[in-house]
């Protein structure tokens, strides 16, 4: 970054964290110091991060980030049950049980 003495900002590496909803303040802090003119030079992030620092790598501007913050339909990302926790495996143990009647 810069040197304490100028007001202008700079380029700054950016690393986000996970942490699922937490990627909507993200968008927020993220927006806000692209507003301000700073630009990152180096991305990276995990989980929720990770997307974030992967739209800001690719370019996105501010505004778009907040477009998409506001239209994702985070209902849609809920798990339906126990077994949809469990991934492959609880798809597999759910396709088991409805063609048996019961689980296995």
């Amino acid at each position: 970054m810069n040197s304490p003495s100028s007001n202008k900002p700079g380029y700054a590496d950016l690393v986000l964290e996970g942490g699922g909803v937490k990627g909507i303040g993200l968008v927020g802090a993220v927006s806000r110091l692209l507003e301000q003119g700073y630009e990152f030079r180096r991305v990276g992030g995990t989980s929720a991060g990770a997307i974030v620092a992967s739209l800001i790598a690719a370019g996105m501007p501010a505004d778009r980030l907040y477009r998409l913050m506001y239209e994702t339909p985070y209902a849609s990302f809920r798990d339906k049950g126990f077994l949809d926790r469990l991934g492959p495996v609880g798809i597999g143990a759910l396709s088991i049980s409805n063609f048996s009647g019961h689980l296995v």
